[in-house]
């Protein structure tokens, strides 16, 4: 009894004296101690050692103990899942702004962003990649061939499927920049037409 005595004295002095010694000194006692009693080649390729610290909020005293572990659940990241690619057709004016009187085609592209941002993230997507600047662009759905709904900038993607038809269309900024427009191109059609009419009518004596 007295040696059983004096064993658990001796153990509780060497506990104290652990709790006193800095933590990596203390990590590698016992973890010393662990792979006396677990040596193999699993514990030495397979296993580590954690570290949980506590720190008291009133006098500061901090506490750490140290467990052996085998495996850690660790988040990884998921970009891959979060993001979605999205097809959007560039719908541009009938006749360029720049090019005069040549006819403009409608181009399809295909934007990748996060599936957590909102439409933003897609204009600016696209800012780099359309002939005219996004000021000059108005997003909408379209759905049976009619505008479903315009996408608002701060509208979550959530709320947007991948298999959408997105159309940007190509707007003009002002009343004056219609008005420009039609003078540009609206009277030489018309006067073409009216030329046409006037071939067509019979000559009069």
């Amino acid at each position: 009894n007295e040696d059983t005595g004096t064993t658990d004295q001796e153990g509780e002095e060497k506990e104290v004296d652990e709790d006193r010694l800095p933590d990596e000194e203390k990590a590698a006692l016992q973890w010393e101690r662990y792979r006396a009693r677990n040596r193999s080649l699993i514990v030495d390729v397979f296993e580590g050692q954690l570290r949980s610290q506590l720190t008291c909020c009133k006098c500061g005293t901090t506490s750490s103990t140290f467990e052996p572990f085998r495996s850690l659940s660790v988040p990884i990241p998921s970009n891959h899942v979060d993001r979605v690619t999205l097809k959007v057709v560039f719908f541009p004016l009938p006749f360029s702004m720049q090019k005069g009187e040549e006819r403009q085609q409608l181009t399809r592209y295909s934007v990748t962003v996060p599936k957590s941002s909102t439409v933003q993230r897609v204009e600016r997507a696209l800012g780099s990649r359309l002939p005219v600047p996004m000021s000059s662009v108005l997003l909408a759905e379209v759905y049976r061939s009619r505008i479903h709904r315009y996408l608002d900038t701060n509208l979550a993607l959530s709320d947007v499927r991948a298999e959408d038809q997105l159309f940007a269309y190509e707007i003009l900024q002002s009343a004056t920049d219609l008005v420009q427009y039609q003078e540009r191109h609206a009277p030489a059609r018309q006067r073409k037409e009216r030329t046409e009419e006037i071939n067509k009518q019979p000559q009069t004596r």
